[in-house]
């Protein structure tokens, strides 16, 4: 969902000592280097609380709009957006949780910018209280009364120019009052500005396909949740599934879903690009390793996905429907040609319900998968590998609760390694010392985090909900994470 540049990322919490300063040595023998400390595969906890109040979690220290301050730290909160600008700096909006007086939990529409450099949060925009409804203003004009209001379990996107799109989720019309989302917005970093671009401002809106691949002012996906994005070469946008409104009629006509849409900033205009207008629909696996026009994932929300270099799309897990039409936890991988828009299942079982193979830790295996979850958090490294932490459902052992492994994919070999974290559920975090890298240290077992990846490859991890005493997803988190691959 940083302190100057990547040197000084990777000398975070080490000491050094300088030899032979001064005048020649009297002795001709030659003074050993300082050793190379090698934090590669290992978490640094960064900022925010190990220790959360029992029973709600850390409330936000907002201080002085875009006055960034030690003291400064978001609320603890789960299912918001993260990504970072073309300064490498990252930012956070949304989701749900705690803000300033941490009465209640709630729907946050606050933006935060944390500076790598100083290892300061700045509250950027946004009002640090629970459940501010929108204000949508003049379709595509951006304006600073102009806020998409709190909402959480949206659809977002980052483009070229490191803005946030955003898309759904639940939230707080203007007004006020509680509503499923089909709205579409833009936020632009260096104006602190939101524009609404299109979409509906009331809520629980049905979606309009129109005609498969041609795209049309009326198209629009409905309200929906936890569906997975992308952005391709061209700047579109792109959108699969998620949990929504597929006729008129508000909650109780939701569904999962498994259509496919893009949105093209250039014209404003959504496309309907596969898939069905229908919710709830089984898998259609074809042959592993096969790509065919006939495959398509079943509907299912909760997914996680990513793009390679290479610009396909992967998908895996979620909770939704397998080939025979069960309905619960996916461990499938799924991927999209950019072109053809082919489906090919690639790894995983085309049943619900899979527990995890994690084979030797390090070692990539053509055995080992992740077991089935949803509301994981993804990124993608600079060597192009695919990642996969936590999330909710099930352990080697088939048992439920949130994980804390770490997991990454090669798309050149097609092969899952589990990289870190335990194998079982509700894991406590090791935090060690707040900025320094050990090989001890890992986040607890959570499930809707928020993750970034700085511009070094560096993959960072926010928030999320832990399991405690009380049950599963039971506390807010507010801790920062960094991991280096």
């Amino acid at each position: 969902m940083v302190r100057s540049a990547s040197s000084v990322l990777f000398l975070l919490g080490f000491s050094f000592v300088l030899f032979g300063c001064g005048g020649a040595s009297s002795d001709s023998t030659p003074v050993p280097a300082p050793p190379v400390v090698n934090t590669a595969n290992q978490w640094t906890w960064e900022s925010g609380t190990s220790d959360p109040p029992a029973g709600i979690g850390q409330s936000g220290v907002y201080g002085t709009i875009g006055v960034a301050a030690a003291t400064n730290v978001p609320g603890a909160r789960g299912s918001g957006a993260g990504w970072a600008d073309a300064s490498g700096n990252l930012w956070l909006y949304g989701g749900y949780g705690l803000d300033s007086r941490a009465i209640a939990p709630g729907a946050l529409g606050d933006v935060w910018k944390y500076d790598i450099a100083s290892s300061q949060w700045i509250w950027m925009a946004g009002a640090d209280s629970i459940n501010a409804p929108a204000s949508y203003g003049m379709l595509g004009v951006a304006s600073a009364t102009n806020v998409p209001g709190a909402r959480s379990n949206f659809e977002h996107w980052v483009d070229k120019s490191g803005n946030l799109w955003v898309f759904g989720g639940a939230g707080i019309v203007e007004g006020g009052g509680e509503g499923g989302l089909g709205d579409l917005w833009e936020f632009v970093p260096g104006t602190t500005k939101w524009t609404w671009v299109a979409g509906s401002g009331g809520p629980f809106p049905a979606s309009q396909y129109g005609i498969l691949g041609v795209a049309a002012p009326g198209n629009i996906p409905g309200f929906r949740e936890g569906g997975i994005t992308w952005t391709d070469a061209a700047g579109k946008l792109w959108l699969f599934g998620g949990y929504g409104e597929t006729a008129p009629g508000g909650p109780d006509t939701e569904d999962v879903l498994n259509d496919l849409w893009v949105f093209d900033p250039a014209t404003t205009l959504w496309t309907w690009r596969g898939g069905t207008g229908n919710g709830n629909v089984a898998g259609v696996y074809g042959t592993l390793g096969t790509a065919s026009s006939a495959n398509l994932p079943g509907g299912r929300s909760g997914a996680q996905g990513w793009t390679d270099a290479s610009g396909n799309t992967w998908l895996f897990g979620g909770f939704g429907y397998d080939a025979q039409g069960n309905r619960s936890g996916l461990n499938d991988l799924w991927e999209l040609n950019p072109i053809s828009l082919e489906w090919t299942w690639v790894s995983g079982s085309n049943t619900v319900d899979a527990a995890g193979n994690y084979g030797t830790q390090g070692t990539a295996s053509a055995t080992s998968v992740p077991g089935a979850r949803s509301e994981a958090v993804t990124w993608t490294d600079n060597t192009g590998k695919l990642w996969l932490m936590g999330g909710q459902r099930y352990d080697a052992s088939g048992a439920v609760g949130d994980l804390g492994d770490l997991w990454s994919f090669d798309p050149a070999t097609k092969l899952w390694t589990w990289a870190g974290g335990s194998t079982s559920v509700n894991g406590a975090g090791v935090y060690g010392t707040l900025g320094t890298p050990s090989a001890a240290n890992g986040p607890a077992a959570r499930t809707d985090a928020v993750s970034m990846t700085d511009s070094t490859g560096n993959l960072w991890l926010f928030g999320g909900y832990a399991a405690n005493s009380a049950g599963p997803d039971n506390i807010a988190l507010n801790d920062l994470w960094k991991y280096q691959p």
